[in-house]
């Protein structure tokens, strides 16, 4: 007799830390209103995504009455990444046959693969019964690195609505890059956000062979038609041909070739926009690799300027032309430092 019956899947694990030497994941606890008693947990450890040893056979056993401390609903193991079993199937030399490639290898700075299963028995220790294993969980796979750096990142521009940020990629300890996030706080001093993620494939190569980044709608727009020249956005209210290319922290023209590397980018710029005009925003931002996301940076400090005052302008019409005259603005230590005017005509 077995008593408590067969437990139902428990849900995946989860990546927690990693050092480069061990990596702990966690998974949680069975729900005990099932009516099942859960007494202990089975770890299955593959080097080979695709290759694993029997059920009754797992690789580390975690008892019930052991969670988290201090977290009563989650388990928790940490596997030493030098010491992954090896379940790859080779050709028995003798034989021909397929067979288990025995002993353990070490993973450090590559993947390795988990599954969980729920295990129940009975309490008695005198019936000698085997314990009912449920089916294990999805394989998940976890890279045994080291979280990358954070981005050490620069202010190049900011305006009324938009502030430009420059970095370059950090070290990633060998794990494929996946996205950077940025936090931004209100403008008045209040609590990070995640504001943007910016995946891989929001960065590309431009004309130059720089990286620039590109909104989700600029990036659509561009990879429909990457001769059009009308993909540009006008926040400072200036005007240019196409085919000319901006200064920094301004959009311009793009022109698309090929993605950038999943494994590292030269300088990345990032326009974070829309903001409020005349705060004093702060922003951290982050690296995610596929081994883990890495600590924040330190904050970067910017104010977007107000708007410069609209001219005043004098004109003198003619029969054939019109002469039309304003006097320079003056300085405003809180505005927007004028680049150029723009003049608009309407019919």
């Amino acid at each position: 007799l077995i008593a408590g019956g067969l437990p139902p899947p428990v849900g995946p694990p989860a990546y927690q830390t990693c050092d480069g030497e061990r990596l702990e994941l966690s998974w949680p606890a069975f729900n005990p209103s099932l009516g099942v008693e859960v007494l202990g947990y089975a770890v299955y450890i593959s080097a080979d995504k695709y290759h694993w040893p029997e059920k009754m056979f797992w690789s580390v056993q975690v008892p019930a009455e052991l969670p988290i401390q201090g977290n009563e609903s989650r388990y928790s193991y940490v596997h030493e990444c030098e010491h992954t079993p090896n379940h790859t199937l080779i050709k028995d030399p003798s034989s021909g046959n397929l067979m288990a490639e025995s002993g353990l290898t070490d993973r450090r700075g590559t993947t390795v693969y988990f599954r969980i299963a729920a295990f129940s028995g009975s309490l008695a220790e005198n019936l000698g019964v085997g314990a009912l294993i449920g089916e294990p969980s999805e394989v998940v796979e976890m890279f045994c690195n080291r979280p990358p750096e954070p981005p050490a990142a620069e202010i190049l521009h900011a305006d009324t609505k938009q502030v430009t940020l420059r970095w370059s990629t950090p070290e990633l300890y060998g794990a494929p890059l996946i996205q950077y996030n940025v936090y931004v706080d209100d403008g008045l001093g209040g609590d990070f956000a995640l504001f943007r993620s910016v995946s891989v494939s929001e960065v590309r190569l431009d004309s130059l062979g720089d990286t620039t980044w590109l909104s989700l709608g600029e990036a659509e727009d561009a990879e429909e038609d990457p001769t059009n020249s009308s993909n540009s956005s006008n926040t400072t209210g200036d005007s240019r041909e196409a085919g000319e290319v901006g200064e920094v922290g301004e959009s311009g023209p793009v022109h698309l070739t090929e993605p950038a590397s999943l494994h590292g980018l030269g300088p990345v710029l990032v326009s974070i926009q829309p903001l409020q005009p005349h705060r004093h925003y702060r922003f951290r931002l982050s690296t995610v690799s596929a081994a883990a996301e890495s600590e924040h940076s330190l904050p970067l400090e910017s104010v977007t300027c107000r708007a410069p005052a609209t001219p005043v302008i004098y004109h003198l019409p003619s029969m054939s032309d019109v002469f039309v005259q304003w006097e320079e603005l003056p300085v405003d230590g809180e505005a927007c430092a004028v680049k150029r005017y723009q003049v608009l005509v309407e019919p």
